[in-house]
């Protein structure tokens, strides 16, 4: 047998391995900008009670809370690539969002002027650990995986009230604050996610990936801590808060 049928024989049977040494025992480190779908369906009637009770006690006419239904958020990974088929990742992101109501003008029941200042914010921290599957490669190098997930999550909401209110007089007006409320509440629990993602190499060792992935987070009451002038109490929260979302991120990753 020629000494060139014997090499070109070699580099065939020795070739898998050489491809399979070189997806093993490789790193990764991504950043992505992701953007969250979440039904918060008690928190947001939570919102509306809330306008609709101030409404009818002091006769407002407080127009609707924009509702908790999207965000947006960053997320970080860290990956070890344990061969070809599977791989390893941390992953974390935390989100936060607020939204603003208020009324100023006379009330319709007593013809006082109501200053109202309503601000309320919930978020959590997400960090979980998981397992990616890559099925075999596409086009130009691109890969798809799917992978589990599992983590804590904590999840966090504020809720602040102040009011003043102004009784109109003959002689002067008068004004006093009549509501000044914070509630603070935290909450970690469990969540579990899966998820699909595609990876496109770029230049050198970076490449752009976009991923879906669904996490379910269903946290309940939170315990809460309400702070009025008279002092500090515990009291968990009305609403029931779910922080189960989907989440489609596009971002850019570097292995070495």
């Amino acid at each position: 047998m020629s000494p060139m049928r014997i090499a070109s024989k070699t580099i065939i049977l020795f070739l898998p391995f050489t491809c399979l040494i070189a997806q093993e025992g490789t790193f990764s480190v991504s950043g992505s900008y992701a953007r969250g779908i979440m039904s918060m369906g008690s928190v947001n009637s939570t919102l509306d009670r809330t306008v609709f009770n101030w409404n009818s006690v002091l006769g407002l006419s407080m127009a609707p809370f924009d509702h908790f239904n999207s965000l947006g958020t960053v997320t970080a990974k860290i990956a070890y690539r344990y061969d070809r088929d599977f791989g390893l990742f941390v992953s974390y992101f935390r989100f936060s969002n607020r939204v603003d109501n208020g009324f100023h003008g006379d009330g319709s029941l007593d013809g006082d002027r109501y200053d109202l200042a309503l601000e309320r914010s919930l978020g959590s921290e997400n960090l979980a650990l998981g397992v990616a599957y890559f099925f075999p490669p596409l086009e130009y190098e691109a890969e798809a995986y799917a992978f589990v997930e599992a983590g804590s999550v904590r999840a966090f909401a504020q809720a602040k009230t102040f009011g003043t209110q102004t009784v109109k007089n003959a002689e002067s007006d008068s004004t006093f604050v009549f509501h000044n409320v914070v509630a603070d509440y935290s909450k970690t629990r469990m969540f579990v996610g899966v998820g699909t993602g595609v990876s496109i190499p770029l230049f050198s060792s970076f490449r752009a990936t976009a991923e879906a992935r669904y996490t379910v987070a269903k946290i309940g009451k939170i315990d809460g801590r309400i702070t009025v002038e008279q002092g500090t109490f515990d009291d968990p929260s009305v609403s029931e808060f779910d922080f189960s979302l989907l989440l489609l991120s596009i971002g850019l990753s570097l292995h070495f």
